[in-house]
């Protein structure tokens, strides 16, 4: 939740997986939408307790409304 602090259940039995995603560098143009799907194809795969993007991310100034739409997604 956006502004708050909490915390992440830790899983009984196995680590806790962190998937890291780095310099997306989303344009705002028609590649977004397969970036978008191999995110969710990572996410399936790797099955995380948390998502983390680092890098660079956006390159155009659609950003914040382009994350909203991966987050939109991936909830």
């Amino acid at each position: 939740m956006k502004g708050s602090i909490g915390r992440l259940p830790m899983p009984a039995g196995r680590p806790f997986r962190i998937l890291q995603l780095t310099d997306l560098h989303y344009m705002d143009n028609e590649l977004d939408a397969s970036v978008d799907a191999r995110i969710l194809d990572l996410v399936g795969f790797a099955r995380p307790d948390l998502v983390v993007f680092t890098g660079d991310q956006a390159m155009c100034p659609a950003a914040v409304s382009l994350y909203g739409r991966l987050r939109a997604v991936m909830e």
